[in-house]
């Protein structure tokens, strides 16, 4: 795979995960404000793991 393909599907890959990040926003809103910090303390280190893996 050329390098250009590579780093658009790495760009496609956090288009995706910030689609999901806004998703876990929307969807915590119901949540206690205790909870929203833990889960979005979650979505965090979530991201920040896939995003060590990925190079730009």
């Amino acid at each position: 795979m050329s390098v250009e393909k590579e780093k658009m599907k790495d760009f496609k890959g956090c288009d995706e995960m910030l689609q999901v990040t806004r998703d876990i926003l929307s969807l915590i809103k119901k949540y206690h404000y205790k909870d929203q910090v833990k889960i979005l303390e979650l979505v965090n280190t979530l991201v920040n793991s896939v995003l060590s893996r990925t190079s730009f």
